[in-house]
């Protein structure tokens, strides 16, 4: 019953100001008009304070000849009094009649203003009442007050982003108020939105990266001033995402199988799937993202290891190339046109390049020692690659011809395994004395980065250079940072290797 009445309660305020009787429902004197100002709309704001035993509710409506203009509604109850809220009263009103109802009585408290159109004016109501309940009796009081706000009906809102963290969209932001268009906001800066209506607005932050979170309420209600300006701020931390990862893993006795997963989350979704003791593994990304490159021996039982290339989601896998050799460690170029790889199809270990459909393979290398583990410069000009042409393994680069062999490492100990770092300056790779180091790209700064008691291996560079995956004595996968600390593990139980980013 109380719902019902408090629900049907503004039709009866209207009712009220057109003249319905009200003889049961005491009525305070009019308040007296007040000195005119200009015949505008004008803000106003309300406030219900309640006390007592129950709910109260407040209703008023602004009329021009007995006809209502517009009205507004508060209900107050003690545990949260008190209420308070905005809205504008039309210009062209000359009238103003407020009602407040208690829980459970019919009774209702109103009171009627008359004014000049162009008036501005305070106004305030006040109700008690008691009443029983079940045989209990009960006793609420309220006030409800307005205040016509003097000056512009118009104010400004300035939202401010602040954007802390790690990987920060340099695209920004978009800002909203009440559901409007979007206005670009930088990651750390502030747009203004002015003359808005004075009284309360929603402002919405939207275009926030998967990585990117807000601290606090989104959207947030403002008050708009009269005349002025408020801020509100936003504010913005962003974590740091890893990418995902393709790698190799033994996951059936015999088999050895490709799998991708998010880095530094759990879980990892198996592409390739063979079941008769096949291997497939040394995975390479193209430079889009869209395929994977990889090496299986799916087509000859261990007697033969060619090189495949299949969509990111593991369908469509196609073979690349049908030599007698074993063809290894594809590297695509940065432009995606080419992939570079190891074969032994001429009786030694070579680097080759192909076209992207396996087409048009050349022997680059051409020289009676073992070169492999090719690795090309982002800016395609270059590979690295590792040979023992003059002893023992070490890291050498030529032009991405061929030609201009120049040696980057002289140690004792044998080195493979180049990896570029995103920018080109720098080269990751592995050591016999089971390290990772890394140096300059001209061969200099030689650094190393793990000291564990095994053997690290396979360094691999994020696509923003922030962190290097690397492969642990027992078979998990590592990432840290450049200079080599932070050293997380990111794979937990399997026997995995080769990790390979997905380029973003």
């Amino acid at each position: 019953m109380y719902r019902l009445r408090m629900q049907s309660s503004l039709v009866l305020g209207a009712a009220l100001l057109a003249g319905c009787s009200d003889r049961k429902t005491p009525t305070a004197p009019s308040a007296p008009p007040l000195a005119a100002t200009a015949a505008v709309d004008h803000s106003y704001t309300w406030t219900v304070k309640c006390s007592g035993d129950g709910p109260s509710d407040a209703v008023w409506v602004w009329a021009a000849a007995g006809a209502a203009l517009a009205s507004g509604r508060g209900t107050c109850y003690p545990s949260s009094s008190p209420i308070s809220g905005s809205g504008v009263r039309p210009g062209a009103a000359d009238s103003l009649r407020a009602c407040i109802w208690q829980f459970n009585n019919a009774r209702a408290t109103c009171q009627s203003w008359t004014f000049d159109a162009a008036s501005a004016f305070k106004a305030q109501l006040k109700s008690t009442s008691t009443y029983y309940f079940f045989g209990s009796k009960l006793t609420a009081t309220a006030t409800l007050n307005i205040a016509e706000l003097i000056g512009s009906p118009t104010g400004d809102v300035q939202v401010t982003a602040s954007t802390t963290g790690a990987q920060i969209d340099p695209d920004g932001y978009a800002v909203a108020i009440d559901g409007g268009a979007g206005q670009p906001l930088a990651v750390n800066g502030t747009v203004t939105f002015s003359q808005l209506s004075v009284g309360d607005h929603s402002v919405a932050l939207s275009g926030l990266a998967a990585n990117c979170t807000v601290s606090g309420p989104n959207p947030v209600t403002v008050t708009v001033p009269s005349g002025a300006t408020v801020q509100t701020a936003f504010q913005i931390t962003c974590a740091q995402v890893l990418g995902v990862i393709a790698f190799e893993r033994w996951s059936n006795p015999g088999a050895m199988e490709i799998y991708v997963m998010n880095a530094g989350e759990s879980g990892a979704t198996r592409l390739t799937n063979d079941w008769n003791d096949f291997f497939n593994g040394l995975p390479a990304w193209s430079p889009d993202g869209a395929k994977i490159a990889f090496v299986s021996d799916r087509d000859g039982y261990n007697d033969n290891y060619e090189i495949y290339v299949m969509n990111a989601d593991g369908s469509s896998v196609t073979r690349l190339t049908n030599s007698p050799g074993y063809d290894l460690v594809p590297a695509w170029s940065p432009d995606g046109k080419r992939i570079a790889f190891e074969s032994s199809r001429d009786g030694n270990h070579e680097i080759y390049v192909m076209n992207a459909d396996g087409s048009n393979a050349v022997n680059l290398s051409q020289n009676a020692a073992s070169d492999g583990g090719p690795a090309w410069s982002p800016d395609g000009t270059r590979i690295a690659f590792a040979t023992d042409r003059d002893g023992n393994s070490e890291i050498y680069i030529m032009k991405a011809d061929g030609s201009g062999v120049t040696r980057l490492t002289r140690d004792q100990a044998g080195e493979g395994h180049p990896a570029w770092s995103p920018d080109g300056a720098k080269i990751a790779f592995e050591r016999d004395d089971g390290s990772i180091y890394v140096m300059n790209a001209d061969g200099s700064g030689v650094t190393r980065l793990t000291r564990s008691r095994g053997s690290d291996t396979s360094p691999a560079w994020s696509p923003d250079g922030t962190k290097i995956a690397f492969v642990t004595a027992n078979y998990e996968i590592y990432v840290m940072n450049p200079d080599g600390s932070g050293q997380t593990s990111i794979t937990n139980g399997g026997f995995d290797a080769y990790p390979a980013w997905r380029p973003r």
